[in-house]
């Protein structure tokens, strides 16, 4: 997160990618936005990505979330809005975090000869009206709620609030199920498991 400017340069010069999980940092307080310098980074040519770290260090895993909180969080900390915009925090998330695993060639924008893994929105959503720019509702209008299709190699896995490739309500029963089963075998009770750390209130 805090880096000196010979970091950063060493971090250009190696062609080094740098993923920035703001989730994360907003509930651990990992500094961020007091001190981070990804803009800068990015500024010097550094590929910066979106990533949504753990459920238990970020909160959730969705990347629409880190877009928004991305492209707001250091036009607020320095009271400048040409800070990291929504065209930025879209790359952040898309091309960006293709080019951080090495699969660019592959995944991570619409081109003739990719994966075709894309998501579409209703437009016609609450969130989507009225929209002048796509772009800017996408990062700060828009929810995983507007998402109508999911498509990843070709196939339409998410449709009409449904996953195709599972059974959800077989999954969750198991999930469940296994659960309670870990639970008891660990000789604990559902309702009185011991408190073992504040870190994450």
């Amino acid at each position: 997160v805090a880096l000196t400017d010979a970091e950063r340069e060493l971090l250009r010069a190696n062609d080094t990618k740098v993923a920035f999980c703001p989730g994360t940092s907003f509930k651990l307080a990992k500094g961020a936005a007091a001190f981070g310098k990804y803009p800068e980074l990015m500024d010097a040519g550094v590929t910066v990505s979106l990533g949504t770290d753990g459920v238990s260090a970020s909160g959730n895993l969705n990347l629409m979330r880190q877009m928004y909180v991305a492209a707001g969080l250091f036009k607020d900390a320095r009271n400048d809005a040409r800070m990291i915009g929504a065209r930025q925090a879209l790359r952040m998330a898309t091309i960006n975090g293709a080019r951080a695993l090495r699969w660019d060639d592959e995944i991570g924008s619409l081109e003739a000869g990719k994966k075709a893994d894309f998501v579409l929105f209703d437009l016609n959503h609450v969130e989507w009206t009225p929209f002048r720019d796509p772009l800017q509702a996408l990062v700060w209008s828009a929810s995983t709620a507007s998402i109508a299709q999911t498509w990843v190699d070709g196939r339409c896995l998410y449709k009409d609030g449904k996953v195709q490739s599972i059974d959800e309500a077989a999954l969750f029963a198991e999930a469940r199920a296994r659960a309670a089963a870990i639970t008891k075998r660990a000789g604990l009770s559902e309702t009185g498991v011991p408190k073992t750390t504040s870190l994450y209130e």
